[in-house]
């Protein structure tokens, strides 16, 4: 009778150990990347756990904001937005990036055609069926009145008009 050895518990133990003496953290784990990391929403991250806004846990900070931090050679507040003008959010080049407030940012990048952030559009078309300019744009082509018309024809409940 053959005696095997679990391979995965003992993989375990060693990656389990390993950890608890210090062996695998930082630049000593085989997938260190040299501090950099890129989010999956395609920002890049650069290990600084010394910056004062770097994340708790990982230390990490966002490059972008890095590179404005360099230039004008201070931090930056919580309130203020580095933009990226070209849309590109892994293209880090100075000229590439805009300082501004974090309610200008809204405001400038993050609005409708001018307007803030949450203000509704109330942008009108004529209903298909009886012409009538009180559709929004954004929903269905007919007015209430015809779109009821069509739902309780639907249903089978005919109304004589």
């Amino acid at each position: 009778m053959k005696i095997g050895v679990d391979m995965k518990a003992v993989y375990d133990y060693n990656i389990s150990m390993a950890n608890k003496k210090g062996n695998w953290t930082g630049s000593k784990n085989p997938r260190w990347n040299g501090g950099v990391s890129k989010l999956m929403s395609g920002y890049i991250l650069i290990k600084k756990p010394n910056h004062p806004y770097a994340h708790k846990r990982t230390g990490y900070v966002l490059e972008h904001r890095l590179v404005i931090e360099q230039a004008i050679g201070r931090y930056l507040e919580p309130n203020e937005e580095v933009h990226h003008i070209n849309g590109v959010k892994d293209d880090n080049r100075l000229e590439n990036l805009e300082l501004t407030t974090s309610s200008e940012h809204q405001i400038k990048y993050h609005s409708q055609k001018g307007k803030p952030v949450g203000y509704r559009l109330n942008v009108f078309s004529k209903c298909r069926e009886c012409g009538k300019s009180n559709v929004k744009a954004s929903t269905i082509v007919l007015c209430h009145n015809c779109y009821m018309r069509q739902w309780n024809r639907k249903k089978g409940i005919v109304k004589s008009d």
